[in-house]
């Protein structure tokens, strides 16, 4: 049996490189699903990466 969303995180992956969309979740997903990443290991890189402007139609203010 497998868990739901296996195979959406591969899917993703492939369609966040074939169309250059940076996916940090999606990335880090199949790193604990595939590459033997620690949940714990994935959190933390997420939550040290840099900020960034995810998209750039949105307008943010800065506070």
């Amino acid at each position: 049996m497998v868990v739901e969303g296996v195979y959406s995180a591969k899917a993703a992956l492939a369609l966040s490189k074939k169309y250059n969309v940076s996916m940090p979740l999606v990335q880090e997903t199949n790193q604990v699903l595939f590459g033997g990443k620690t949940a714990a290991e994935a959190l933390k890189d997420l939550m040290l990466r840099d900020r960034t402007i995810e998209s750039e139609n949105l307008l943010w203010e800065n506070k």
